[in-house]
């Protein structure tokens, strides 16, 4: 199961060493606010055939909370909101028992809650890793997410970011891909 969401796994700024590069300024304060849009590209049956192949694109808003711990490392809480409905194969797991690969899942514009750990190896790279859950009116699902992201930082302590996730649910996977705005006031 191929499908694509997204994140901006926090704010990638100034992350190099303590010193501001490229005319940006140091991060002064710890907690950063950010705005995700995108689209999640999933894996569907054909209408017309019932086999798995089709790709539709769905459309994801998302806000997200990072508290910075310092230069390397910090705490990511989003929230994000799948604005359509469809329908993806499952592959066993949760209420599927029979693992069938053509078994269907319905999702109505499902509601998924993270809580990651960041981790900034350099300037505009961030890394992350965390769990949440996905709230659906069909079947709720249990989340794992590793990501990665890169920022261009601009002025007054904003950002655009370019993140690149994957998820692992209860019943199909998805990759992750979106564009967001980050806000750190103080720096």
């Amino acid at each position: 199961m191929l499908g694509l969401s997204f994140a901006l796994p926090g704010s990638a700024q100034e992350h190099g060493g303590g010193e501001a590069s490229e005319g940006a300024e140091a991060h002064a304060g710890p907690h950063v606010f950010g705005g995700v849009i995108g689209f999640t590209a999933v894996e569907t049956p054909d209408e017309t055939t019932q086999v798995a192949g089709a790709v539709r694109f769905i459309p994801v808003i998302a806000a997200e909370y990072v508290y910075k711990i310092n230069q390397r490392w910090g705490l990511n809480a989003i929230g994000e909101w799948e604005l359509a409905h469809y329908v993806v194969e499952t592959h066993g797991g949760g209420d599927s028992d029979s693992g069938n690969p053509e078994d269907a899942l319905a999702r109505e514009g499902a509601l998924m809650f993270l809580g990651l750990l960041e981790f900034y190896p350099s300037h505009r790279w961030a890394l992350e890793a965390g769990a949440g859950y996905e709230f659906e009116k069909h079947e709720n699902l249990f989340v794992l997410r590793g990501g990665i992201a890169y920022e261009i930082p601009m002025r007054d302590g904003m950002a655009v970011g370019f993140p690149l996730t994957f998820d692992w649910k209860e019943e199909f996977w998805a990759v992750s891909i979106g564009m967001g705005l980050t806000w750190g006031p103080g720096h």
